[in-house]
């Protein structure tokens, strides 16, 4: 792949390997520089969602929901409250909710995920579940 752009990105679609190296020249090619060249591997992707979380006690342990993930190239997720309401929606898996919604914290209780995702290796995640807060000291 050829970019004559000098800020440009590239997200790796499938599964595998892939040797990558930057070269750069001028117009007319008559100066010339190549770099390293590197191998970037696209493994089986996964995906994991927990059930329960503890934001309430703000003891640092267990605070935030997180999905567990391996090579996602695309990621939505909305968690909703019992009655619809959308508490928080995200689209970086690296992401997570700590419990928040409107800048304070909810009951504990039941809350409802849905994700979207797509694996480097061609995997799409339908996902929905519940989620636990719980409240313990």
């Amino acid at each position: 792949m050829r970019e004559p752009d000098l800020d440009f990105s590239y997200t790796f679609t499938e599964q595998g390997s892939v040797f990558v190296r930057f070269y750069c020249a001028n117009a007319d090619a008559s100066c010339d520089a190549y770099g390293e060249t590197y191998e970037i591997s696209i493994g089986v992707s996964s995906l994991k969602c927990p059930n329960a979380f503890s934001p309430l006690n703000e003891d640092g342990v267990n605070d935030e929901w997180k999905v567990s993930y391996s090579s996602i190239v695309s990621f939505q997720c909305s968690i909703y409250n019992r009655y619809g309401r959308e508490m928080i929606s995200f689209t970086d898996p690296a992401a997570g909710w700590d419990g928040r919604y409107g800048g304070k914290l909810v009951p504990a209780g039941v809350y409802y995920y849905v994700i979207k995702a797509r694996g480097a290796d061609g995997k799409e995640y339908k996902l929905s579940g519940d989620i636990n807060i719980v409240d313990y000291k």
